[in-house]
């Protein structure tokens, strides 16, 4: 993919997580101010948001990671598809558990 479109993408799929942040707190206000369900819905935000900046990451090189700091896909490829692998091990983690508590 370009990196036009997919830094237009990443954008769109940010925001999409910071609606469900919001959502988050509009929810957990409908059930009594209950923490719980807001925690669920900001994870499930979260697992939504991850594929997209591993996505992000391919197009650009780049990746983040803690501990680590950033590391180039030219320099440190194994690093790389490995902190990308964790990321979407703990996305799909976080959907699973999460899509059963919201629903």
């Amino acid at each position: 993919m370009d990196l036009d479109k997919l830094t237009r993408l990443h954008r769109y799929a940010a925001f999409m997580a910071g609606l469900f942040f919001v959502a988050g707190f509009i929810k957990a206000s409908f059930h009594g101010g209950d923490a719980d369900i807001a925690a669920d819905v900001w994870l499930f935000g979260f697992s939504v948001y991850l594929p997209f900046y591993v996505l992000y990451s391919e197009g650009t090189g780049i990746i983040s990671g803690p501990y680590v700091g950033e590391i180039q896909k030219e320099t440190g490829m194994v690093g790389f598809r490995l902190l990308q692998c964790l990321y979407l091990v703990v996305a799909i983690t976080f959907f699973l558990l999460t899509v059963g508590n919201i629903t």
